[in-house]
């Protein structure tokens, strides 16, 4: 992202990055914040503030409080320039198809773990290619079922539908699993500083039951790593909580953190030690049913995380981006 502050247009007196820089200061609450995520210096994101607020003739923060909220103003100013920006992430899909009609409807799926600011966007952007969207979030195996039930046209989750036959799928991203420790815990680079902190720490496990606990537990018996049943949660907001509050510690993926980037301060990031082990989510329509637009749905959701999601994960660890990788 270049410099900002810069008039696009006469009429308006501000242009599309400046609205991006508004909804990213809203999400993080702090501008120094929201200054790293885009790659500029703090003063560059005040001024682009300063320029939104002097041309709208209204405050759009309460500069009192921290982190920074919103006024009814700026609150209004962010439904739209969601919408705004959401449908200029479309633009390439828009301009690639060769068809303008738009489907009649579309019921998409969406795994629960990638939140805010994934969510909203696709929402906007997807105003672009259906005249009526329903969004439903949910884990892995929900949304597959009422897939296979017909319940939805389209999903964003783990599942590959490989073992199927009439279906279309697009890969996303692949995300490395991570280690989530309690801040204080010293960081380590070896599968011994792993054994020695599950052998004086508890194990906070998310259920067996979904795919992503499966995972983890069919890696821990692959490097022969026996921990006992201590903790086990349902949700990734209660396992992070757990972890946040210094009970134990966690392997979970940078989407699963980053739904809770609010309680990053009191947790510490690691690589898993020795071989790295990863998910990748996909985009999975039933073969010709949303030609031409299921490629634009797929190019939607990569564009929305290469320019909003990842860029709030990058900054957290130097080793992220071979995390985090969009496709």
């Amino acid at each position: 992202m270049g410099r900002v502050g810069k008039a696009s247009t006469r009429t308006l007196g501000f242009d599309l990055q400046t609205l991006e820089v508004f909804a990213i200061v809203c999400r993080t609450g702090s501008m120094t914040t929201a200054a790293g995520e885009l790659g500029l210096t703090q003063p560059a994101v005040s001024r682009a503030i300063g320029l939104l607020e002097h041309k709208l003739d209204a405050p759009l923060f309460q500069r009192s409080s921290r982190p920074l909220k919103p006024t009814t103003a700026g609150r209004r100013l962010l439904s739209a320039a969601n919408q705004i920006v959401g449908e200029a992430l479309a633009l390439p899909g828009v301009v690639r198809s060769g068809s303008g009609k738009l489907l009649p409807q579309l019921r998409l799926g969406i795994l629960d773990s990638l939140s805010d600011p994934f969510v909203p966007q696709v929402i906007s952007a997807t105003r672009t290619i259906s005249q009526s969207l329903t969004v439903i979030t949910g884990n892995d195996n929900l949304l597959r079922e009422a897939f296979l039930r017909h319940e939805l046209d389209a999903i964003v989750s783990s599942s590959s539908f490989d073992e199927l036959n009439g279906f279309e799928r697009f890969e996303l991203l692949r995300e490395n699993y991570i280690m989530v420790m309690p801040a204080n815990e010293q960081p380590f680079a070896d599968e011994r500083g792993l054994r020695e902190l599950a052998g004086r720490s508890p194990f906070i496990r998310l259920e067996a039951a979904s795919n992503m606990g499966r995972t983890i537990e069919r890696h821990l018996r692959r490097i022969r790593l026996v921990i006992p049943e201590t903790f086990a949660c349902s949700t990734i907001e209660s396992v992070i909580g757990l972890v946040a509050s210094g009970i134990g510690w966690t392997i979970l993926t940078p989407v699963c953190v980053r739904k809770c980037l609010h309680l990053l301060p009191a947790l510490r990031l690691l690589a898993v030690p020795g071989q790295a082990f990863s998910r990748k989510i996909y985009l999975a329509t039933r073969k010709t049913e949303l030609d031409p637009h299921a490629e634009r749905a797929a190019q939607i959701c990569r564009t929305v995380l290469q320019k909003v999601y990842a860029p709030s994960l990058y900054p957290l660890a130097p080793w992220m981006k071979a995390a985090f990788v969009v496709k």
